[in-house]
């Protein structure tokens, strides 16, 4: 037997035992991630019985690989899909307007407008529907200037998938239990 050999196929055994736990692992969380979120606050009641309801998003980001992105993480939430996508604040007023979500996603920075003056927009014809902006560019003057406007939350893409997630999950429970 040749050592060399041996060590090679060491390697290779290695490295697919490690893909494959790293695998189960990344499978396992998922599962824990998703349950954590199936709580009853997108359903509601007709006569007295539950019924699932799923949440529409509309997303808006002048960034095509963000919005691919933010579509993989609402899929894992099977009570929440895509109705929409922008690349910029104008089409999102129309978005927002063709398609009445249950919840809008706004980057700050897109092209003409910007997600402050879009999500105005929106709350003035929709004041009920909530917005979260979603941006690398959190200062605490956003966050003010969003709340002024009608935006809800100011989420930093810095905070990662756990931030939004958590913040879509609040806004939703919120709006369905004010209806």
């Amino acid at each position: 037997m040749d050592p060399q050999n041996f060590s090679l196929r060491n390697t290779e055994v290695l490295a697919i035992v490690a893909a494959a736990v790293g695998l189960i692992l990344l499978v396992s969380g998922l599962r824990i991630f998703v349950s954590a979120f199936n709580t009853p606050a997108t359903s509601f009641r007709i006569r007295s019985r539950t019924v699932a309801r799923t949440a529409r998003i509309l997303v808006a980001d002048d960034h095509e690989s963000m919005r691919r992105a933010v579509r993989c993480l609402v899929r894992m939430n099977p009570r929440w899909e895509i109705c929409g996508e922008a690349d910029d604040a104008q089409e999102a007023v129309a978005k927002a307007a063709e398609l009445k979500p249950d919840l809008i996603l706004l980057d700050f920075k897109m092209p003409g407008a910007n997600g402050i003056e879009a999500g105005s927009e929106i709350c003035s014809t929709m004041p009920t529907t909530p917005i979260l902006m979603y941006t690398l560019y959190k200062t605490p003057e956003l966050e003010v200037a969003a709340k002024l406007v009608g935006i809800r939350q100011v989420v930093a893409k810095e905070g990662g998938a756990a931030d939004l997630l958590s913040a879509i999950e609040t806004e939703l429970a919120s709006s369905h239990s004010v209806h």
